[in-house]
């Protein structure tokens, strides 16, 4: 199928510098063989130019044809081959570009660079395709080919560990990850500790599902040690208190979460609500929302507190403080609440209707969004599904409505 115009641009620029020094050297190159190329058609150094103003034009199947007849007619031309293999991966044609690739992995008469970089393409093919295991093997043959050079042995070893770590995450492989995590922080000297301490979290989700809450804890410990300032961490280390009936010590955990990333207590409020009913303090949570609220402003936060307030001493004051803050900090939440809390004057039909339609608007509405690459979501993934970095998904602000992308 053909790309879409957005897929093909993003391609062409990178492509376009890629094969236009290719161009003249194979034109250079065809114009001293032209005499013992029995086909002009095909090896007309003109091709190369209008394989490029195919690309240009996002005539993508057209590019191809002219890339794939040059490749056959000029099998020496080693750059061009990988330049294809490339452009059939991201259009998705993954069997033509290991059939590519591997094709010229098996040619006797490549270098060292050009044995690595192929090595490199058909493993980036078999990750596309799904084939992590035959991914894996290829990566551990590039990371452990011998170099000469120190600074390319680096390079590549920085490169082949990169593709390994990404190809663990695909099949949540967590100890491998953490172990090539480690040793890629070691070869480059790249701070890591953010993923790192995101794969221990991973470990300990594993050992909570199936009730190994000791182990768990361990997993947890290291992640901290790794990173003290996963709040991921701290959340997982409360829930596990909280099963084994500690909730003060579980009041530990969540209230860390505030000292190393405020916006992440919007994961910590329903927890913490529930240990402080349990442990008979409601009157020290509400001390703390307000003090909280008055620290960030975070408009969930009044929220919160205006239904606390509500359902632990009455509804007027609630609805003093949340009109407070409308007039203060209007946003669609607080005035959603703001009705929620006001008595409905006699026969108002109006109310109820703008409850309804305001929750099906919320539903309808993302609550986090990618602070690198903005995908958005209705729930909260650790590793973001588009960009795949870890920690950058935060809440939407207030009065920010955009439909989910998950």
């Amino acid at each position: 199928m053909p790309l879409g115009l957005a897929d093909s641009l993003a391609v062409l620029p990178g492509l376009f510098w890629l094969l236009l020094p290719i161009a003249a050297a194979s034109g250079w190159w065809l114009a001293r063989h032209a005499s013992h190329q029995p086909d002009r058609e095909h090896t007309d150094p003109s091709n190369y130019v209008k394989g490029l103003n195919y690309l240009l034009d996002d005539q993508t199947d057209q590019a191809l044809e002219v890339l794939t007849r040059l490749t056959d007619a000029h099998r020496e031309t080693i750059d061009s081959q990988l330049i294809l293999g490339n452009l059939l991966r991201r259009r998705g044609e993954t069997d033509r570009a290991i059939y590519v690739h591997h094709s010229l992995l098996n040619r006797a008469n490549l270098n060292d660079a050009q044995r690595q970089r192929a090595l490199l393409e058909l493993g980036e093919d078999y990750t596309a395709a799904g084939l992590l295991d035959r991914a894996e093997e290829l990566f551990q043959r590039l990371l452990d080919l011998p170099v000469q050079q120190d600074y390319q042995r680096v390079e590549y070893q920085a490169l082949a560990l990169h593709k390994l770590i990404r190809v663990y995450e695909q099949g949540k492989e967590w100890p491998q990850a953490l172990a090539h995590c480690d040793r890629l922080e070691q070869t480059t000297g790249q701070i890591r500790r953010t993923e790192a301490a995101q794969y221990c979290c991973e470990l300990a989700q594993q050992a909570y599902r199936h009730q190994q809450l000791d182990t768990a804890m361990q997993h947890l410990n290291r992640a901290v040690q790794r990173n003290t300032a996963c709040t991921r961490a701290y959340l997982l280390q409360a829930q596990v208190a909280i099963d084994q009936s500690a909730d003060h010590t579980a009041l530990t955990y969540l209230y860390a979460v505030e000292h190393h990333n405020p916006l992440r207590l919007y994961e910590a409020l329903d927890a913490l609500t529930a240990c402080h009913e349990r442990t008979a303090t409601p009157q020290v949570f509400i001390d703390w929302l307000y003090g909280a609220y008055e620290r960030y402003g975070f408009s969930w936060l009044a929220v919160h507190l205006a239904r606390y307030l509500a359902a632990q001493q009455d509804t007027t004051t609630a609805l003093d403080f949340i009109t407070q803050v409308l007039d203060t900090q209007p946003s669609f939440v607080v005035l959603r609440t703001w009705l929620e809390l006001r008595e409905p004057p006699v026969n108002d039909d109006i109310t109820p209707r703008l409850l309804r339609v305001s929750q099906q608007l919320l539903d309808a509405t993302a609550c986090y969004q990618c602070n690198q690459c903005g995908f958005t979501s209705k729930v909260l993934h650790w590793q973001c599904p588009s960009c795949t970095r870890w920690e950058t998904l935060y809440p939407l602000p207030d009065l920010t409505c955009r439909t989910p992308q998950s």
